[in-house]
C-alpha cells in the first residue's frame, strides 16, 4: 500500500488560501494530494464553512440559477440540507461568467473563479465557479428535473440567458442578415412548444422549431433588433458574450 505524501507547510498554506473558494477535488489535483488531505487543512485551520448558512436570492439571483439549471450551470446536493450551484465556460467567455459570478452577490461573495481544464476541446483551460453550499439553493436543485416549473418562473433576463449559454447566430451568405437559434435538440417537443410560448409571452419575440432530426429553436431575422435590444437591456456592449452573439448585428447595424 502506497504511503500518502506529507504535505509541506507552504503547501497547506496555499491549500488554506484557496479553502473554500474553490472545490475540494480541483485543489486536490492542483497541489497533487488526496481529497482527505484537502479536508484535513480544512479542519486544521478551521476554515470549514458555517453549516446552513442562509442567503437572500433576490430577482436578478434568481433568473441567473433558474436559467442555468436549462442552461450551462449544475445544482448539486451537498450534505443533508445543503446544495450547491456551479457553472463553467470557455475562456472566451471568461467575461460573461465573471459577470454571472458578480451578480450572484452573497451566494459567490467567498468564492473565486478558477481554472479547470476539461476533456472537450473547445471547453480547454476553461474557467469555473462554485457558490457557497447552503440550503437557500435547495429549491433549485428540487426542480432540476422540472423544465415546465422552471420555464414558468422565467422572465426576460432568464429567457436572454440560455439565448446566450446555448444560442447561436447563423449568418446568411450574401446578406448582412440571419437567424437565432437556441439549442433544444435534447428536449420533448412539449418542452420546447412551452418555452416558445414563453418567450412570445414575456418579450413579445417570436420563436418556432426548427429541424426534423434535430430539433432546436429559431427567431427570423427580423426579430434580430428585438433580440440585440433585450441584450443590451441587461449587459455591457462590450461584454465578451455580446460581441461573440451581436457581433455581426451591431456591426451592419
Amino acid at each position: 500500500m502506497t504511503k500518502t505524501k506529507r504535505l509541506e507547510k507552504e503547501v497547506q498554506d496555499m491549500i488554506a488560501n484557496d479553502y473554500g473558494k474553490i472545490k475540494a477535488k480541483i485543489l486536490a489535483e492542483k497541489h497533487n494530494c488526496t481529497l482527505d488531505q484537502v479536508y484535513e487543512v480544512g479542519r486544521r485551520y478551521k476554515l470549514q464553512q458555517k453549516q446552513n448558512l442562509e442567503v437572500e436570492i433576490d430577482e436578478i439571483m434568481n433568473q441567473i440559477l433558474l436559467s442555468g439549471i436549462i442552461g450551462d450551470g449544475r445544482i448539486k446536493y451537498n450534505g443533508k440540507y445543503n446544495a450547491q450551484y456551479s457553472e463553467c465556460h470557455g475562456c472566451e467567455e471568461f467575461e460573461y461568467l465573471e459577470w454571472k459570478f458578480n451578480n450572484l452577490k452573497d451566494l459567490t461573495s467567498r468564492t473565486v473563479i478558477y481554472g479547470k481544464n476539461t476533456k472537450y476541446d473547445d471547453l480547454k483551460d476553461a474557467k469555473e465557479f462554485s457558490t457557497l453550499t447552503t440550503p437557500s439553493l435547495i429549491p433549485y436543485k428540487e426542480i432540476y428535473e422540472n423544465k415546465e416549473e422552471v420555464i414558468s418562473r422565467l422572465n426576460e433576463l432568464g429567457l436572454l440567458l440560455p439565448l446566450l449559454d446555448d444560442g447561436c447566430f447563423h449568418p446568411y451568405i450574401n446578406n448582412k442578415n440571419g437567424r437565432f437559434t437556441i439549442c433544444t435538440s435534447y428536449w420533448t417537443h412539449e418542452h420546447r412548444l412551452l418555452l416558445i410560448d414563453k418567450w412570445k409571452e414575456e418579450t413579445g419575440i417570436s420563436f418556432h422549431e426548427l429541424g426534423i432530426k434535430r430539433v432546436d429553436i429559431g427567431a427570423s431575422s427580423s426579430e434580430n433588433q428585438k433580440l440585440l435590444n433585450l441584450a443590451l437591456k441587461y449587459l455591457p456592449k462590450d461584454l465578451d458574450i455580446i460581441k461573440k452573439k451581436f457581433g455581426i448585428i451591431m456591426n451592419n447595424g
